[in-house]
């Protein structure tokens, strides 16, 4: 089928300028383990879009990444253009991720692994590079992630993404 609007953003590395209002910062890092989203803006290539963030992560939320003292490290998050307005999209995409690539020094293996399922024919989200940056802030490379839904499945299954799509549900800590 014809090539996605959102292809060109898995081709190379972009800039992601993010804008949240300084109380819902403030309120997503000490309530970050509420997975809950809060009003952002999204700066990309000069345009500007209606979008909601909130950290992702399970794992480096609950142990890693926060302390008494707040946020101590590099953190994923989860970008919704829909969360707020039905029809809203970013090249076509619902959602996006920043991948924090914590735990992985060499900094290659998302993108690495899959390439990897993808050169062995196994449905795979598109992955890329991200520079972000929150509030004037650089918060480093991030991966950027396709994330996994009904679009995704239509792109990468011959019958249109017909069949079920399971995700794993992690608990609250």
């Amino acid at each position: 089928g014809p090539e996605s609007p959102s292809a060109f953003l898995f081709d190379n590395i972009h800039d992601y300028e993010v804008e949240i209002a300084e109380e819902d910062w403030q309120w997503l890092r000490t309530n970050a383990l509420d997975e809950t989203y809060v009003p952002a803006t999204v700066r990309f290539q000069g345009e500007t879009y209606s979008a909601a963030i909130r950290y992702k992560g399970g794992g480096t939320l609950s142990t890693t990444c926060f302390d008494e003292s707040g946020q101590i490290c590099k953190v994923s998050m989860k970008v919704s253009f829909n969360e707020y307005d039905d029809e809203g999209r970013f090249f076509g995409l619902k959602k996006i991720l920043f991948h924090s690539m914590l735990r992985d020094p060499t900094l290659m293996h998302d993108s690495l692994s899959y390439q990897l399922f993808e050169d062995m024919g196994l449905p795979s989200p598109r992955t890329s590079y991200a520079r972000l940056t929150i509030n004037g802030q650089y918060l480093g490379l991030f991966a950027f992630i396709e994330y996994v839904d009904g679009r995704f499945a239509r792109r990468v299954f011959s019958d249109g993404g017909q069949g079920n799509l399971y995700k794993a549900a992690f608990p609250k800590y």
